[in-house]
């Protein structure tokens, strides 16, 4: 490294006459249920509950944890820094493992809030999202390897789009017309296969798609 970087100033690592950027770091307990992490800029109190844990105590008693041990880390930043936590906002996480179904079963629940029939309900009122999104990955499509399609699903306040991404990479030496332009012919017809599968008669009608 120069000792002076082109506008001759010297050159550091890291910054001297102040706080020093403090890595993210994670301490967990033995059995994995619980951890703390902390950086320069936040605080993680996580739990993780399962079958051989005591189950989930409720959010009052986590929370209670959660406050004391940041007013312990309050303290300690007050002590060997001389400096104040000043807290600017919040987030909560929470992950849970659902049990195995169909891929449509799932999208369906999610958007219809998992009732029995969503149609016929009388009085249901279905939030509208800012934002909702679904990805579908597709490694290996039809046995191509090297391969991936990608298929996305967009709908916030400028409206709905479906757009679609296939990637092909040439992995080893091929014959001239499949390395052709890094094999985008393989790409495209890939594309296209998860296209008409994933779209309507009256969608591609709309499109004017040619066959």
């Amino acid at each position: 490294m120069r000792r002076r970087n082109r506008d001759g100033e010297e050159s550091k690592l890291v910054r001297t006459g102040g706080t020093w950027p403090l890595p993210y770091t994670i301490f967990t307990s033995e059995n994995d249920c619980d951890s703390i992490a902390f950086q320069n800029d936040r605080l993680v109190r996580s739990w993780n509950f399962h079958e051989s844990s005591q189950g989930y105590p409720g959010f009052q008693i986590i929370f209670d944890d959660m406050t004391a041990l940041f007013t312990e880390f309050e303290q300690v930043v007050h002590d060997e820094t001389d400096a104040e936590v000043c807290v600017t906002g919040s987030r909560c996480d929470y992950t849970n493992h659902l049990d195995e179904m169909p891929l449509a079963e799932l999208f369906l629940g999610l958007a219809t809030q998992w009732r029995e029939s969503p149609k016929t309900e009388p009085n249901i009122e279905f939030p509208q999202p800012e934002y909702a999104g679904v990805r579908l990955v597709f490694s290996n499509p039809g046995d191509l390897p090297s391969s991936v399609v990608q298929m996305a699903v967009d709908k916030d306040e400028d409206g709905t789009v479906l757009g679609f991404v296939s990637d092909f990479t040439l992995s080893e030496p091929q014959s001239a017309q499949i390395s052709e332009f890094g094999g985008i012919g393989h790409a495209h017809d890939q594309l296209i296969k998860a296209f008409t599968q994933y779209t309507s008669a009256s969608m591609q009608a709309n499109w004017k798609r040619k066959s």
